[in-house]
């Protein structure tokens, strides 16, 4: 009778190796896949969608007088956030001119750059969590919680600070986490954590799980050199921003000049907070019904994943997660962009816990986990596809374009006029004097303004109140007073919400 032949053994193993080779290919590619798709969702109605807000508007003034001016704002720069944000997006967009495309207004030309940013991120995420040791199932969610939500699609194309630090927090942990613990790796981490502080100071949040992941690559023995060696560099680069304060005479408050501890003591205790999310019509609890609007089940995800702090490998991002929903939900000021940071750490959190439970499974059944998560991941995306096709499909910024043709053909270049910040830059260059396009919460907050302007808003040719404008009238009264005193002489509605051309009477009697 015949028998067969044994299979020599390092045949078995090489056909292990080829097997094992073209699994992780196979996954790799369902990564990679995952994460260009998530680019393409992200350029989709990116100049058109979201409505310019006016922080964006800030930021794209501020990158404007950079690239025009060599200053740091339009106005007096007053320390409201470190510079390097819009200094980057500033150089970025010169650098990128010849490949963007014509777009219809300022601040969406700046979404572009922001577009260059996500794909940053999402690669040094990627790295990240390669060298962590992740399984690519692992790596999988990560990048469908991050880069496809319909929250994330809707805050990551604005053009904000918190992007970029995101971005800057990415790249420090794909530093960090060499797995070759070479000495330029944590220079460079430090480097990149001390830059996203300077974008953003809510990054001072990221630093103690950039620390925590740092210690855990580190053996015992070498932990506070590398802590130190940490600290010591990303301090650094924050101390430049005290050291320029300071140069210029402007680090301490004093009469006649804006400085930077007068203005972080504003910003922590002097600033008009949003209230509590449980408290009915405060702004914290709008602001939290804005983010649900987007997918109630991204906040579901982002607050479980606090809950991991119990998995070890998921802790220091879990931890990192419960600072930012302590300093979020404590009654301060309560931005509209909060979750971008908190969802990087939400996704590294989930991450780590599908990473360790895929380790501590038999091989025999790590296939089918992981299938499994691939699945999940791939559910999340098609439940929140139909919310990122309605946030893409539509465009919402029509009635601002509208306004803005109607200025071109009606307004006065000659007099002043108010306005957004989200159409300022849009303004200048429609050919107002950059002095007379005014910034209408610098009304009453820049003296110079003040000065130039006694008679604030009814020195002005026309009012172009923006929804965001007409949603300040609570703390900011002279809007209301427009609104009740001026006369309306156009009025442009879209999917994102109504434009209005007010003229002063004073404007009206002087012809």
């Amino acid at each position: 009778m015949a028998t067969l032949a044994p299979v020599a053994s390092g045949e078995v193993r090489r056909f292990a190796r080829r097997s094992a080779r073209h699994y992780r290919l196979w996954w790799w590619a369902l990564v990679v896949l995952m994460a260009a798709s998530s680019l393409v969702v992200h350029a989709i109605g990116l100049l058109q969608n979201p409505v310019p807000t006016d922080e964006e508007g800030t930021y794209t003034a501020q990158a404007w007088a950079v690239i025009h001016w060599d200053k740091l704002a339009p106005y007096t720069y007053w320390y409201d956030h470190p510079p390097l944000g819009w200094l980057l997006l500033a150089y970025a967009h010169v650098l990128l001119g010849p490949l963007l495309v014509a777009s219809p207004d300022a601040v969406a030309s700046m979404r572009q750059v922001m577009l260059v940013v996500t794909a940053i991120t999402l690669i040094a995420v990627v790295v990240a969590a390669h060298r962590l040791g992740w399984h690519p199932a692992a790596i999988l969610l990560v990048v469908a919680v991050l880069a496809t939500s319909p929250l994330a699609v809707e805050l990551q194309r604005l053009v904000e600070l918190d992007n970029i630090a995101v971005m800057w927090t990415a790249v420090s942990l794909a530093f960090i986490a060499d797995p070759a613990r070479r000495l330029r790796s944590v220079v460079l981490g430090a480097l990149a954590l001390g830059a996203a502080i300077v974008s953003v100071e809510t990054a001072l949040l990221m630093a103690p799980t950039v620390l925590w992941v740092l210690r855990r690559r580190y053996p015992r023995s070498e932990r506070a050199t590398m802590t130190a060696l940490l600290l010591v560099v990303a301090g650094g680069v924050g101390a430049l921003y005290v050291i320029y304060a300071a140069v210029k005479g402007e680090l301490f408050p004093g009469p006649g000049h804006v400085s930077l501890l007068g203005s972080a003591l504003w910003q922590l205790a002097e600033r008009q907070g949003s209230g509590f999310v449980w408290t009915p019509h405060s702004i914290a609890a709008g602001v939290l019904r804005t983010w649900e609007l987007y997918s109630r089940s991204v906040l579901v995800v982002a607050l479980l994943a606090a809950a991991l702090v119990v998995v070890r490998e998921a802790r220091p991002f879990g931890v990192g997660l419960l600072l930012f929903l302590v300093a979020g939900f404590h009654g301060g000021y309560l931005p509209i962009t909060y979750p971008v940071e908190p969802l990087l750490l939400a996704a590294f959190a989930w991450g780590a816990a599908i990473a360790t439970l895929l380790e501590r499974v038999p091989l025999r059944r790590r296939a089918l986990i992981a299938g499994l998560v691939a699945i999940a991941a791939t559910g999340l995306v098609v439940h929140w596809e139909r919310a990122d096709l309605a946030l893409l499909a539509q465009p919402t910024d029509q009635s601002w374009l509208a306004a803005e043709r109607w200025m071109a053909l009606h307004g006065n270049r000659a007099r002043p006029i108010l306005v957004g910040d989200s159409q300022w830059v849009d303004y200048v260059e429609l050919g107002w004097r950059p002095d007379l396009v005014v910034w209408y919460y610098k009304l009453t907050s820049d003296p110079q303004v003040e000065r130039r302007y006694p008679r604030g808003w009814q020195e002005m040719s026309y009012v172009v109140v923006t929804p965001g404008m007409a949603a300040a009238a609570g703390s900011l009264p002279f809007i209301a007073a427009i609104e009740h005193h001026a006369a309306v002489v156009a009025r442009f509605s879209s999917a994102g919400g109504t434009v209005t051309i007010y003229r002063p009477a004073t404007a009206t009697s002087a012809g």
